[in-house]
């Protein structure tokens, strides 16, 4: 009898020793896994359902990433990085199409002369305000010569013309480095060579004279009013 209780007393000896040596090593191998059972091998010991043994002190941070990933501390979200605003597009305008207009030489100079008139001044004070109601960039007078003479006669006469009006703008207030002048003679008539026949009479000058003119064109924005 005394020696069956005492093979029981060692049974149970040997059973709390080993109780307490396993206990001992998962509290040792907790260093490996704070807060989770572990054993000898730094494994964490799970249950039937497969969750983590906690302990008392509890899973920190990091080690609730490889059991409770779902509930492991997230990063932190970036930051939503504002996209430029998008640069507008330029459309280039295209430039308005120039003014042109066309004064009679009968208007502004006696036949055969570059001296300006009364009623030729008048014309040109008008054009004057027109053009002043616009935003000129640039004037072209252009002078041009009925066919009787010789070219460079007419040359010569056109380019008076012209010039002749060029001086009258700038009097009025026009920039005159916005201005330019040239004559073309009688090379580019507005009326054709079977229109007007005949010899040199005031027939014939009348016909000619719509290649009298003096021809302006101006490049700018808005338009003469």
């Amino acid at each position: 009898m005394k020696h069956l209780f005492t093979q029981k007393h060692s049974h149970l000896v040997l059973s709390c020793a080993l109780a307490l040596g396993l206990m001992s090593g998962a509290a040792l191998s907790q260093t490996e896994m704070p807060g989770y059972v572990v054993n000898s091998d730094t494994q964490v010991w799970r249950n039937a359902a497969g969750d983590c043994w906690r302990t008392q002190s509890g899973p920190d941070a990091a080690s609730r990433v490889q059991c409770e990933p779902e509930t492991a501390a997230a990063p932190p979200p970036r930051a939503a990085v504002a996209a430029p605003p998008a640069r507008p597009v330029e459309v280039a305008q295209a430039a308005p199409a120039p003014v042109a207009m066309s004064l009679s030489a009968a208007t502004l100079f006696a036949f055969d002369s570059a001296v300006l008139r009364p009623e030729g001044r008048t014309e040109l004070d008008r054009l004057s305000r027109d053009i002043g109601n616009m935003n000129a960039e640039r004037i072209m007078i252009t002078g041009h010569t009925d066919r009787l003479g010789s070219a460079a006669y007419n040359q010569r006469l056109s380019e008076q013309r012209a010039e002749a009006v060029r001086a009258y703008l700038v009097s009025r207030g026009l920039n005159a480095n916005r201005i330019q002048a040239a004559g073309r003679g009688h090379t580019q008539p507005v009326t054709r060579a079977a229109d007007c026949t005949g010899p040199r009479s005031d027939r014939l000058i009348s016909c000619l004279q719509p290649d009298r003119r003096v021809d302006v064109q101006v490049s700018g924005t808005g338009t003469p009013r």
